[in-house]
């Protein structure tokens, strides 16, 4: 995302092996002269140049990025990065392409869908991946992992402005005067 102002992640995976990003493409999904389209439930079809393998990735390097900045654990480039997709609306195909490996891709499993199970499996064999690949890399400890995820999800309490509030009262004692003016209007009708 080095020419996103915003990206958007699906899932962020903390484990002791490392950090995941996962895509999530549910409904359908196709790939047609390099075009990716990906049609909802509602039947509403979106098209995007950049592929799921492609948003996971870039996703996951802007992260690294924002870690490496603010270092909130120790040594954060030796912690093992990695990105995967899943595809919980289709059954398992033969994938060919090099834009992923085997090991990064989930799909749904049989007519049950992916169970429990199956997500946890993938993520733990997600993690070893991208652990192995990782030439230095470090586990994390118990304490590392909460303050990753206290840093990239802080607790916060947003409180409305006074002004806006203010707003919301006079709105709503404007709308209980003309509902009193209707009454008597109606009232002196009859």
């Amino acid at each position: 995302h080095q020419y996103k102002k915003w990206c958007e992640l699906d899932f962020v995976i903390i484990t002791p092996q490392g950090i995941l990003v996962l895509e999530i493409k549910g409904g359908r999904v196709s790939r047609r002269d390099g075009v990716w389209k990906y049609t909802n439930r509602f039947g509403q079809t979106t098209e995007n140049d950049e592929g799921p393998f492609n948003q996971a990735n870039s996703g996951m390097e802007a992260l690294r990025k924002f870690i490496l900045k603010d270092q909130p654990v120790r040594d954060p480039d030796e912690i093992a990065m990695g990105w995967g997709a899943i595809f919980p609306d289709q059954q398992a195909q033969q994938y060919q392409g090099c834009e992923i490996p085997p090991e990064g891709v989930l799909h749904r499993q049989g007519a049950a869908g992916l169970t429990h199970g199956d997500l946890k499996d993938f993520i733990i064999k997600l993690s070893r991946y991208w652990y192995k690949k990782k030439r230095r890399h470090r586990t994390l400890n118990p304490d590392e992992i909460s303050d990753l995820a206290k840093y990239l999800r802080p607790n916060f309490d947003m409180v409305p402005a006074l002004s806006s509030r203010l707003e919301q009262i006079s709105d709503r004692q404007n709308l209980l005067t003309r509902d009193q003016c209707n009454l008597l209007e109606a009232g002196e009708e009859s």
